[in-house]
């Protein structure tokens, strides 16, 4: 048992000596990132057709490890990096895609220093809204496109990433 990890007050695994202990993985993680409406849990799964893994959607993730957090600015880096802290922990046994919006670009730099995901952002033309904030990734390792491309093109933009990254 690893006595450098332990819970905090909120239930969250944190490590004493740093959380970039945490970027080794035995199997990859995919982060599919864009606004709400983008398409990302539909291209999750049928990531997940292709390739295998566990899907962890943003909705099934509020439901369950994060039942009741609200959609302040805080809230939503907390539930961002409890996914990914649950992600590191399956990574270990298989890979994992992960459909979660992480709206912000500081929260995201966060998620990359904890587990190091393949960013995949689908970008979507689609109303901007004060509720629904969102800040386009910079350089994400994967942008496919909603509005120009079918599910299938999307797919294959991405497994030919996985092929040229093994």
């Amino acid at each position: 048992m690893n006595t450098d990890v332990y819970y905090n007050d909120n239930l969250n695994i944190q490590s004493k000596s740093s959380q970039r202990c945490m970027a080794t993985k035995n199997h990859p993680i995919y982060w599919i990132t864009g606004q709400s409406g983008a398409g990302k849990t539909t291209l999750a799964y049928a990531l997940q057709k292709k390739i295998g893994g566990i899907v962890l959607d943003g909705d099934e993730m509020r439901a369950s490890i994060s039942l009741g957090d609200g959609f302040s600015r805080k809230a939503r880096e907390a539930h961002n990096l409890r996914v990914a802290r649950l992600a590191h922990i399956l990574s270990q046994q298989t890979k994992v895609i992960i459909s979660v919006i992480a709206p912000f670009r500081s929260t995201r730099a966060k998620v990359s220093e904890l587990i190091d995901p393949v960013w995949i952002y689908v970008a979507k033309t689609l109303p901007k809204s004060v509720r629904r904030p969102y800040e386009i990734p910079r350089k994400p390792n994967i942008t496919v496109n909603s509005d120009t491309q079918t599910l299938t093109d999307k797919v294959r933009i991405i497994l030919e990433y996985i092929h040229r990254n093994k």
